[in-house]
């Protein structure tokens, strides 16, 4: 993934509305692109104020958005290893069976 495409799906990467592998990209790409890393921060620090301005959280007190964005950032990892593991999880209990039923069937 390049700066460019970065910058074209910002929004749909930090909400996860895209698929695992290009979520996967993202994360890649911002760990070495300080660039777009900083863009995602202030990105994301944007759409935090404006959902609580919507929401009227704002009272609630002063937020570490810096914080805020990399518990972000560690979700969507957990998100992208979690689906990774269901579809292991799904082959191996797929291939458990197929040993089952050739036991069985034997």
């Amino acid at each position: 993934m390049n700066c460019l495409e970065v910058q074209k799906q910002l929004d749909q990467l930090l909400d996860v509305t895209v698929d695992d592998a290009t979520v996967t990209e993202f994360l890649n790409h911002i760990e070495t692109c300080e660039s777009c890393q900083d863009d995602a921060k202030s990105y994301f620090t944007l759409m935090t104020i404006v959902r609580q301005l919507d929401n009227d959280m704002g009272k609630a007190g002063l937020i570490d958005y810096d914080k805020a964005y990399d518990n972000r950032i560690r979700l969507i990892r957990d998100h992208v290893i979690r689906n990774k593991l269901r579809k292991w999880n799904k082959r191996i209990a797929f291939c458990i069976l197929i040993v089952v039923l050739a036991v069985i069937l034997w």
